[in-house]
């Protein structure tokens, strides 16, 4: 199991969470966004505003 530290965690990644989440990261928030579903398209999109701190939840 690996520990995560964060300023903000998302938990729903639907158009608002993933609003959300990029517009903190925007400002200088470390965000952790995670989903159950992610498609190629929108993880490589998120990834450019949150790096590797996306991940899919079961």
């Amino acid at each position: 199991m690996q520990e995560l530290t964060t300023d903000i965690l998302v938990v729903g990644g639907g158009t608002r969470g993933t609003a959300a989440a990029i517009q903190a990261a925007r400002r200088g928030a470390n965000v952790i966004l995670a989903r159950s579903r992610w498609s190629q398209y929108n993880l490589n999109f998120v990834k450019e505003f949150l790096g590797e701190n996306c991940f899919q939840i079961e």
